[in-house]
């Protein structure tokens, strides 16, 4: 392995303990069991909370938080397609959602699923473009 494939990977690893961390093992274990059943409804109230002027924290928290793992999963696998950046996006993502029902530490919320991967795809997209600028300017030197 090359030295920036290394420390990608290292940062891809302490990445993905410290989202588990945030979303799951930092929690205190609540009362029942949490679910929303309804894809999209934090979505839409957050969008409302946008167009009066605000924006809530969960909202680009959860895009934010995963747009790392798009930039850093194509420099580890050298998987170059967006979808096998957003599968991992999305199944990471997944993961942390049904560990969090088994547990109790955090709400399944399909919102935080689809957010999640949004910012994967997100990441792959500054990704793609920095490799394209690399190559530009390799290309005029």
């Amino acid at each position: 392995m090359s030295k920036k494939k290394d420390i990608a990977t290292a940062l891809l690893g302490i990445l993905m303990a410290l989202i588990l961390w945030l979303t799951v093992l930092s929690r205190e274990k609540l009362i029942g069991t949490s679910i929303v059943y309804t894809p999209f409804h934090e979505i839409l109230s957050m969008w409302k909370s946008i167009q009066r002027g605000g924006i809530t924290g969960n909202f680009l928290g959860n895009i934010a938080l995963f747009v790392p793992v798009g930039v850093l999963f194509p420099l580890v696998s050298g998987k170059q397609k967006l979808l096998w950046t957003v599968g991992v996006g999305f199944g990471f993502s997944l993961f942390i959602e049904i560990i969090q029902l088994i547990t109790a530490r955090g709400c399944f919320d399909p919102d935080d699923i689809i957010l999640n991967t949004l910012g994967a795809a997100i990441g792959y997209g500054l990704y793609r473009a920095i490799v394209y600028k690399k190559t530009i300017d390799a290309e005029n030197s």
